[in-house]
């Protein structure tokens, strides 16, 4: 018999054989099988049983229980018993009650044979002998059965996973939850309902299978359906068939034999959302309790997905009402001009704050000891075009008065609830219909600049206090992008007018004609935009700085009337070289004008100096300019000849396109020169 017992894989398949083994070892006439589930037996199998399966006994009721935690056989006569005994049986019948037991001596249920006549006494070590081995087949069989359960519920956790993950929105991760559920049970129909707590409430949020389209947006009130059992209890539910649970909500309207799992949903704090369900109402279709076990895997998976994905969807309505703030603290880090500065405030305060439009103004002070002048709508954005800003396109001020003078003169964001009943109102303005009004001032090393105010018309906005802080802090940002501005304009200005200055310091002294400087700097930044080229500030400083390294040749060489000889023109040669170690040391001068100064004297046949490339070897920035010198020098007088027209220049330029100038280069410039004449 032992043998037989170890012959078998699965526990079920065992249990159900039980009732038929023990019959066959004692000649009874039948037999029941109940297996301990939690703290009760439930019939799980028989033989010649009339009595429906699924009976349970309490603990602590019964012979079964005795023999079970006696951890013995017990062999009685029924109608000896009285009242210990609580299955269903004849009482005048013998029975005898075998506890299944490991060699640990966990129990994991009972048999139970019934016959007419009396058990044998040397019965008994042979249905010990059963119990023990059907015992330890059971524990073998279990703890596989878990590993497999295990295996299935991980491989379910790394497939649900995987499917789940890729839900961009709670709507789209609800639908693939329900099914989800479906693959992984025998069910027709699988629900979502989430819990509203504002309404008390159930709410089936997601359905699919049969009648899913009828079980969307059902409301369920407390105490009515099997998932407020599951959410209350926070664990499982199996119902062989729901409708016997008069609670059971249809979704159809009709009552139907139906199986019936549900497992709670929980967030990662442990609180209880909803439930994930599934049943076989309506289509049919097959649950098993295990079923349960991949059920729970895909809640909890769905469980910190759904409260993941919900809060980031909350984050994301937080985030893109603060993105376009972000994106403007950026903008006003990079932007130079203060107009395009103040017009993408503008835009993005009056989307976060409601408000119905806006205007960057600057102050003008025509009597600075009276603190009296005009503010000037530089730019505005109104929400709905309406227009209604040119009514305040220039409005007298006077500082410490009205809703700017009362900002500029304070320093402090100044907020007006309504216009319309604010003690310092104009008529002229109060007939636009103004209402709500936030003005921000706006100061440039101190002094009063400008004011950033926004409006509502028509109607009072709400305007909290994170407005006010949000409107005061774009104003500081926008201030230090002014000062920014400011401080770079003069730092440019200052040092291109030094440069500016070094250039006409060495056309003098290299006896160039008058304007040289001016003019390669003003044709190289032209002939760059038009080829495109990214550092036109490098072009420019690098036109203004070209001849830098003349300063260190001996005037009797730069300024020798005739030829030089081949000493002098190599020392000639070298001023190229010179003006690139000067320049070393200077951080603000990029690469480019660094390149020009070396090698502007290098042609693309590798005739140049002072290293004689060729073609790309030569950086683009020095192949433009070398075009714009060539040119100008053509054009303009020099001790040793006459100026060119400017037609012999062009072509000259061309015969030497593709020799010793680039010839992409010379044709651009060409056209360049040729749009410029066409034009005057």
């Amino acid at each position: 018999m032992l043998e037989v017992l170890s012959t078998f894989r699965e526990v079920d398949l065992l249990w159900q054989a039980l009732p038929r083994l023990v019959m066959e070892i004692l000649g009874a006439e039948r037999a029941v099988a109940l297996r301990r589930e939690g703290s009760e037996l439930r019939i799980q199998a028989a033989i010649n049983w009339k009595e429906a399966l699924g009976f349970s006994l309490p603990r602590g009721q019964g012979i079964s229980w005795a023999a079970l935690e006696e951890r013995r056989v017990q062999m009685l006569r029924l109608e000896d018993a009285g009242p210990k005994f609580a299955v269903p049986a004849r009482s005048q019948e013998y029975a005898a009650f075998i506890p299944l037991q490991d060699a640990q001596g966990e129990g994991f249920g009972v048999v139970v044979a019934y016959a007419e006549t009396p058990f044998e006494a040397e019965d008994m070590p042979v249905l010990e002998a059963f119990g023990r081995g059907a015992g330890q087949v059971l524990a073998r069989l279990q703890a596989q059965a878990a590993q497999q359960r295990e295996l299935a519920r991980l491989q379910s956790l790394t497939r649900a996973s995987q499917g789940l993950t890729a839900a961009q929105t709670t709507e789209e991760l609800l639908q693939l939850i329900v099914r989800e559920a479906l693959e992984q049970t025998g069910a027709s129909t699988s629900l979502v309902t989430l819990y509203r707590p504002k309404e008390d409430l159930l709410e089936v949020v997601a359905a699919a299978g049969h009648a899913a389209e009828k079980a969307a947006g059902i409301r369920i009130r407390r105490n009515e359906g099997l998932a407020w059992r599951v959410l209350e209890q926070r664990s499982p539910l199996y119902l062989p068939d729901a409708s016997r649970e008069p609670s059971a909500v249809y979704a159809s309207g009709r009552r139907v034999p139906a199986a019936y799992l549900g497992v709670p949903l929980g967030d990662p704090e442990g609180r209880m959302v909803g439930v994930l369900s599934v049943d076989t109402a309506g289509a049919g279709g097959e649950i098993h309790p295990q079923d349960r076990y991949a059920l729970e895997v895909l809640a909890r998976v769905a469980g910190v997905l759904l409260s993941r994905l919900q809060a980031l969807e909350r984050a994301n309505r937080e985030t893109e009402r603060y993105r376009r703030l972000v994106q403007m603290s950026s903008d006003l880090e990079t932007l130079d001009d203060p107009t395009r500065m103040a017009q993408r405030a503008l835009e993005t305060l009056i989307d976060l704050t409601g408000l119905s439009a806006g205007g960057f103004f600057r102050l003008e002070l025509q009597d600075a000891s009276q603190g009296s002048g005009r503010v000037r709508l530089v730019l505005g954005h109104e929400r709905a075009r309406e227009g209604r800003l040119q009514h305040f396109s220039n409005l007298p001020i006077t500082l410490g008065q009205g809703f700017m003078g009362k900002a500029l003169a304070s320093g402090k964001v100044q907020r007006i609830e309504d216009y319309q009943d604010w003690e310092g109102a104009w008529p002229e303005l109060k007939v636009h219909k103004l209402r709500t009004l936030l003005t921000a001032p706006l100061f440039l090393r101190g002094e009063p600049y400008g004011a950033l105010t926004l409006a509502s018309f028509d109607h009072r906005a709400h305007v909290s206090e994170e407005h006010l802080a949000l409107l005061e802090a774009v104003a500081r940002r926008l201030e230090r992008a002014l000062e920014r501005a400011a401080h770079l304009e003069e730092i440019t200005r200052t040092r291109e007018d030094a440069l500016r200055a070094l250039g006409l310091g060495l056309e003098l002294r290299d006896l160039e004609t008058k304007g040289h400087t001016d003019r390669v700097v003003a044709l190289t930044v032209a002939l760059g935009q038009r080829l495109g080229f990214p550092d036109l500030e490098g072009l420019r400083m690098g036109a203004y700085l070209h001849d830098l390294g003349k300063l260190a040749i001996p005037d009797s060489i730069l300024l020798k009337p005739g030829a030089l000889t081949d000493a002098e023109w190599r020392i000639m040669q070298s001023h190229c070289d010179i003006g690139f170690g000067m320049l070393e040391n200077l951080g603000f001068l990029s690469q480019t004008a660094r390149n020009i100064v070396r090698y502007h004297h290098e042609r693309v046949d590798g005739s140049g100096y002072p290293f004689g490339l060729t073609r790309e070897e030569i950086p683009l920035e020095a192949r433009l300019f070398a075009v714009v010198d060539v040119y100008d020098a053509l054009i303009h007088p020099r001790p040793y000849k006459a100026a060119w027209c400017c037609e012999d220049a062009l072509c000259e330029l061309q015969r030497q396109a593709g020799q010793t100038l680039d010839a992409a280069i010379v044709e651009a410039f060409v056209e360049l020169i040729a749009s410029r004449v066409g034009s005057a």
